[in-house]
């Protein structure tokens, strides 16, 4: 029995490493599904991308836009999502499935495919799990932003195959040029954010790695270019999204931004896995000065400082790029156990994902089953349509909840909404009003200025107790929904 136990401990073979990854990939690509069987579905961006598609209307028709913000800010992912729903006819539903599963499963599986040992991505997002789950949110939102993401994985990842010169074969060379004007460009067209590929560049020129600074600064600008281009507007959607960016955050107090906009805490839990990792290179007497001196760990601390400014640069940049660097570190420390080949390293790599697979996908508390669209604003559901927004009507909202949920609901539906996805997209007015209903906390009078703008098939909605009716004046008003009241012209006033 010992022999045997032997031989199987020292057994070895070319297939376990792909045999590794198969595994790997088949556990991580069944968590999504899981996820979503709870009852799972995020309730912003991802419904309005798949309400989008399905409608098939411009920005310009669904919102009441300020006049310099009518272009698209990510028509790649929605010609993606457009192409899946005329191949598939799904509804929103369906398509914002899609969007939650495929975008989790690219941040999740870029590393598998570029770190020789997949296990040591999975021991780091299962730290990840561990310290700090909600932070794993974010790729389950189902977001174009994860494209983004999954490109500043790969960059941590694979970043040393910038070094590469045609001395080391033009195949090599030129596969690398093409991959990094191809991640740029996808990252533009997909996702608005493009002025975030300059921080690897500049994480690499601080790290004195000049060669592959300018190899990626190339590459980025020539993907840039084309991206936008791909936008059918270059200028226009570069102008629009540059001034997108300042215009959401501009000079409103922080705690009124979108919660993405608004300051990370530091996340000093997770740090403490940077400092032990370190610590422990020193006691193995290990220490080497590119551990924190290497582009990679520069980008996590520039995305940490600049966290403190805009929180979305640490949670959806930086924390992911660490993640790797962990990866790298552990990566290392494996390195001394299990061979390459071994069964040994199988079994331990199963383990490690199955785990993970466990510890992310229950549902402690109702994490995931108790987190989805909740107000179901839709004809069906409001038993006196007259409430609902006349042809024509627009919403006025205080809440983007509002404009999510029944944009999702109400795809087709011929009303616009006040208050979309990004309050910075407003009329200056009625985003004058907002900040003000804001600042005051909800005041009844507040709202004045928009109830005197209101026409007969305009509709104020409101989440509210369905206790306590909202006194505002000039309308009168009706609990349509769960937690939801809205509110209009009086029928003598409106038919004036």
């Amino acid at each position: 029995m010992t022999s045997l136990l032997e031989k199987i401990r020292d057994f070895e073979s070319p297939v376990v490493p792909v045999l590794a990854v198969v595994f790997t990939v088949f556990i991580v690509s069944c968590m999504p599904y899981r996820i979503i069987g709870h009852g799972y579905l995020p309730k912003d961006d991802v419904t309005r991308h798949s309400a989008k598609v399905v409608s098939g209307k411009a920005w310009s028709e669904i919102l009441v836009l300020r006049g310099d913000m009518r272009l698209d800010s990510h028509p790649g992912w929605h010609a993606i999502l457009g192409a899946v729903h005329k191949a598939t006819k799904w509804p929103p539903y369906d398509l914002a499935v899609f969007s939650v599963a495929s975008l989790f499963l690219l941040v999740a599986l870029v590393p598998v495919f570029l770190i020789k040992r997949p296990e040591a991505w999975i021991l780091a997002l299962l730290i990840l799990v561990l310290f700090d789950l909600g932070t794993l949110y974010r790729p389950l939102i189902g977001r174009p932003f994860l494209v983004t993401t999954a490109y500043m994985i790969a960059f941590a990842a694979a970043w040393r195959e910038l070094r590469s010169g045609p001395e080391h074969g033009p195949a090599r060379w030129w596969g690398t040029a093409a991959a990094t004007v191809l991640l740029a460009a996808l990252s533009t067209w997909i996702h608005c954010g493009w002025y975030l590929l300059a921080l690897p560049c500049a994480a690499l020129f601080l790290a004195r790695e000049w060669r592959a600074g300018i190899r990626l600064s190339t590459g980025s600008l020539a993907g840039i270019i084309l991206g936008s281009a791909l936008t059918g507007h270059p200028v226009g959607f570069l102008v629009q999204t540059t001034k997108h960016f300042f215009l959401s955050l501009g000079d409103t107090p922080q705690r009124l931004l979108v919660g993405e906009f608004q300051p990370a805490g530091g996340d000093y839990g997770f740090l403490l896995v940077f400092v032990l990792l370190i610590m422990w290179r020193f006691i193995r007497n290990r220490w080497d000065r590119k551990v924190v001196d290497g582009p990679v760990f520069i980008l996590v601390c520039m995305c940490w400082v600049l966290g403190f400014i805009v929180g979305r640069v640490w949670n959806d940049i930086g924390l992911w790029v660490g993640l790797v660097w962990i990866a790298r570190e552990i990566e290392g420390l494996l390195e001394g156990g299990a061979g390459f080949r071994s069964l040994k390293r199988l079994l331990f790599s199963t383990a490690a994902v199955c785990v993970l697979f466990l510890a992310l996908t229950n549902d402690a508390n109702g994490r995931w089953s108790l987190y989805r669209p909740e107000m179901h604003i839709t004809p069906e559901t409001v038993k006196d349509l007259s409430w609902l927004p006349g042809d024509g009507g627009i919403v006025y909202n205080e809440d983007m909840f509002v404009f999510y949920d029944m944009f999702f609901r109400n795809p087709r539906a011929n009303w616009k909404y006040l208050l979309g996805f990004e309050p910075a997209l407003m009329p200056k007015e009625d985003l004058a009003v907002l900040r003000d209903i804001q600042l005051k906390s909800g005041d009844k009078d507040a709202y004045a200025p928009w109830v005197k703008k209101m026409r007969p098939g305009d509709r104020l909605i409101l989440r509210r107790s369905s206790m306590f009716e909202p006194d505002i004046k000039g309308l009168e008003w009706k609990f349509i929904a769960n937690a939801v009241w809205s509110g209009r012209l009086p029928k003598k006033k409106a038919g004036r």
